[in-house]
């Protein structure tokens, strides 16, 4: 199983006591729906390594804005074993993401999707989607190799396919001069 197979369920981010507990934190919109999550992937030195949870135990953050977890995982049995794993992140393959409403896509899908604007046809591809505290940002390198950010919302993405793998969008005006002025 590689990278293109799984996605980013969270980060594990300290360790928890000295029984091999560690704090995890999800990086999902629906926190709730991996409560039940019986293994984990933690990417070790470029590899995916399995790892089976022996115990998921969720609550909030102190401020109150990330959904945490303390992670026992099976043979991480004290605090060396957790701190090896401190600042890995744990992924689950894609297979394990419920399915979608009509119209709607996981941010993981749109990387890689050529870009087709309204007004400036095909201008590159998504190179990720950045998720920063005031807005979602779509990063795309230009067909000329420069870096674009456009805001990612209702306004600006239109449609994504998923068999074409494009992504329909109406830039906001002036944006791509911006970015590709000399």
């Amino acid at each position: 199983m590689t990278l293109d197979d799984v996605f980013e369920l969270g980060q594990i981010v300290k360790t928890h006591g000295l029984k091999g507990q560690m704090l995890f934190i999800l990086d999902v919109d629906e926190p709730s729906s991996y409560t039940g999550t019986k293994h984990l992937l933690i990417n070790m030195a470029g590899r995916l390594v399995p790892f089976f949870v022996a115990g998921w135990a969720p609550r909030r953050s102190a401020s109150g804005n990330q959904e945490e977890v303390i992670l026992t995982l099976e043979g991480v049995n004290d605090v060396d074993a957790a701190q090896q794993l401190v600042g890995e992140k744990a992924y689950l393959p894609t297979s394990a993401l419920a399915p979608l409403e009509e119209g709607r896509y996981y941010f993981h899908e749109l990387v890689g999707a050529q870009v087709i604007d309204d007004e400036h046809g095909a201008i590159g591809v998504v190179e990720s989607v950045l998720e920063m505290p005031q807005q979602i940002i779509l990063q795309i390198t230009h067909t000329s190799g420069k870096e674009i950010l456009m805001p990612l919302n209702d306004q600006t993405l239109h449609a994504f396919d998923r068999e074409a793998k494009q992504v329909k969008t109406a830039m906001p005006p002036g944006l791509l001069e911006i970015y590709l002025e000399e």
